[in-house]
């Protein structure tokens, strides 16, 4: 439960930044703040006032010799971005240059990527990076993709692309994938191999076809020529003639 006053500098409930940490600066001027408000101060120059009061007292002649404390003109905003100002990093945000970028795939390419751990790593490291490379515009939409092929091998950004074009068919040769795409077809390749290769490969063995044998029967006889009986020739030779010599004066 917030104080109805404002806390004294001793008190356990007061804020408190260490300088050895800069990044607290950023909570204790949150502390202020709810403090400020929950007890209705609003005026600008009581505000500093407080700031100040609560700030370590080695500090204190540094945070009032900003111009910013002593012109009744400035916010309290304005005053707590001049405080800032003296400690760099305190924001919290990291400052990258493309230099950076380059360094650290190159690194990985060196490193190898070789498992999904290895590229869950590489892809959080790209992603801070290229965040505030685009943030502070110094670096392109398009080349976010691009250059994260760079940390892997041919064979493995072979694959990828081979991906990317399998899940994007109508896609033209020549045109960027988004780095989303690029993410996708990376985890795809990772988390396959996974698999231990050989869980997946079977051994050669040679199959023997068992050809069944055919059962042999013995030849058969040859059945002797039945003898022809003369007296089922009905006619010979000569009747054949003369029946034909026959048909042909009938037709005359």
């Amino acid at each position: 439960m917030l104080p109805t006053q404002m806390p004294l500098r001793s008190s356990r409930s007061a804020p408190t930044f260490d300088p050895a940490r800069p990044t607290t600066i950023g909570n204790f001027f949150d502390d202020v703040e709810e403090l400020l408000e929950h007890c209705g101060i609003r005026d600008a120059t009581l505000s500093k006032r407080w700031a100040c009061r609560y700030e370590p007292s080695e500090h204190t002649d540094r945070w009032k010799s900003v111009p910013e404390y002593s012109d009744a003109s400035k916010t309290f905003p304005e005053f707590k971005a001049a405080i800032f100002a003296q400690y760099p990093g305190a924001d919290g945000a990291k400052k990258y240059i493309r230099e950076d970028l380059d360094l650290f795939v190159d690194q990985w390419r060196v490193k190898g990527v070789r498992s999904e751990r290895d590229y869950a790593e590489l892809y959080r490291g790209y992603s801070d990076i290229t965040s505030a490379l685009l943030q502070d515009k110094l670096m392109g939409e398009n080349d976010t993709a691009f250059v994260l092929f760079r940390a892997f091998t041919e064979s493995q950004a072979a694959t990828i692309r081979d991906q990317l074009r399998l899940k994007n068919p109508d896609k033209r040769r020549g045109y960027a994938f988004p780095l989303a795409d690029v993410h996708s077809a990376a985890l795809w390749l990772f988390q396959d191999e996974r698999t231990d290769p050989a869980l997946v490969s079977c051994p050669s063995a040679a199959v023997t076809a068992t050809i069944p044998s055919v059962p042999s029967f013995p030849a058969s006889t040859p059945l002797p020529d039945a003898p022809i009986d003369s007296e089922m020739v009905v006619m010979t030779r000569e009747d054949l003639y003369a029946f034909f010599e026959a048909l042909a004066e009938s037709q005359v």
